[in-house]
């Protein structure tokens, strides 16, 4: 019952949007991984995203029941994420203040919130960012887009 309330008093999200949403998740990914540290685990890396996706989510759909945030989170998570990976990132813990990791978790969530802010507002396109790495993360190629506007118009160059 609690789900079907959380679907009938949150707006539904307009195909647009929703399209926009998924193309900046896979772009963010892309980017994630060219900007990836040598020293990043794959927990490191699913704790980055998932938080992207936090604040991506919260800032298109955070006045909606937590139920319908939800499922946004995971619909997202699934274009790049196996559902074991969705499953263990809703419970990661994170990572303790101060140090590296948790400097680039905390990027990733503002970056989310900026690109979910600007898809709300109708402005999507060609949204820049800065790289959302350590000091040690080096691409994995030369001409690997750090920005994610640079890189959809390179896509594959990593």
């Amino acid at each position: 019952m609690h789900a079907l309330l959380n679907r009938l008093s949150a707006p539904r999200l307009s195909r647009e949007t929703l399209a926009r949403l998924e193309q900046r998740v896979v772009a963010f990914e892309r980017a994630m991984q060219c900007g990836r540290a040598p020293d990043w685990t794959d927990r490191d890396m699913e704790l980055i995203f998932a938080h992207y996706l936090l604040g991506l989510v919260f800032a298109v759909r955070g006045r909606a029941p937590s139920g319908a945030q939800m499922a946004l989170f995971r619909r997202l998570a699934a274009l790049v994420l196996p559902r074991a990976a969705i499953a263990r990132v809703v419970h990661l813990a994170p990572p303790a203040n101060g140090s590296a990791i948790a400097r680039v978790v905390a990027a990733a969530e503002e970056a989310g919130r900026h690109d979910g802010g600007r898809i709300a507002r109708g402005h999507a396109g060609q949204i820049e960012l800065e790289p959302i790495s350590s000091s040690n993360a080096k691409p994995r190629e030369s001409g690997c887009g750090y920005r994610i506007a640079d890189h959809e118009s390179r896509a594959g160059a990593c």
